[in-house]
């Protein structure tokens, strides 16, 4: 099916010429690296996935983020059938727009933790889905970081300009992490996502929202944008908390 059309004999709303960087719509291209790296004296591995531990960290997942239960945007990390039904794709194994990173203790050749990013190519932008750690290995110093690090080492390679995610405040381990990786704050969602909490009951969790940009993705930004004063006032908090 054709769907090329003359974009040239269109105007946009607003013309950003002379407010920022522009690049041609044929320089978007985004692929995912072929990357490991071995961390914390050697003790752990992040690598890609493998299609036969879908079953070990499934039940990564259901131990350390079982919070996601009935929330049918995420919950599909807590069964392999869904969970590999989201990485498969005709080209094979995570040869699409989904990739999964896994944690490996390395001396006791198990997984225990992974971190699922979802690729958009059209907005060349990649979103930081779910990451887990297993409660048993949370005390681990440093583990946590080294897999945002290695994370975002990947996504830089991967071609992405931008990237977000939130991050959960029943506690502020991740807030602290992402921040000292150069992660920023944009904004708080009270009661942005559905989670389980105890027996068959759910609440209304409130989430912090963060961005980074990649391979200097804020040089596409225009210097100019309008606000109502009230958004105003927030932006210009932004810069002060930076």
């Amino acid at each position: 099916m054709e769907r090329e059309f003359d974009i040239s004999k269109y105007k946009p709303y607003k013309d950003y010429r002379g407010l920022c960087r522009f690049k041609s719509l044929k320089e978007k291209k985004m692929s995912w690296p072929a990357m490991e790296k071995y961390v914390l004296d050697g003790k752990y591995r992040l690598r890609p996935l493998r299609e036969d531990e879908i079953d070990e960290i499934v039940e990564i997942y259901r131990a350390g983020y079982p919070e996601l239960f009935g929330n049918t945007h995420y919950e599909f990390v807590l069964w392999s059938e869904t969970l590999i039904k989201v990485l498969n794709t005709e080209n094979g194994f995570m040869e699409g727009d989904w990739f999964l990173n896994a944690l490996e203790n390395v001396d006791e050749k198990k997984l225990v933790g992974a971190l699922l990013i979802n690729m958009d190519k059209g907005n060349m932008s990649v979103h930081w889905q779910s990451g887990v750690i297993h409660p048993d290995y949370r005390g681990a110093k440093g583990l946590f970081m080294a897999m945002c690090e290695y994370n975002d080492e990947f996504c830089e390679k991967a071609g992405a300009e931008y990237g977000y995610m939130t991050a959960n405040t029943f506690h502020i381990k991740t807030q602290i992490v992402l921040k000292e990786l150069g992660w920023k704050i944009r904004g708080i969602f009270p009661g942005n996502v559905c989670m389980w909490n105890h027996k068959d009951e759910y609440y209304r969790h409130s989430v912090v929202f963060f961005d980074k940009f990649f391979n200097e993705g804020e040089k596409l930004v225009p210097k100019e944008i309008d606000l109502i004063p009230e958004a105003k006032k927030i932006y210009k908090l932004y810069e002060e908390i930076e």
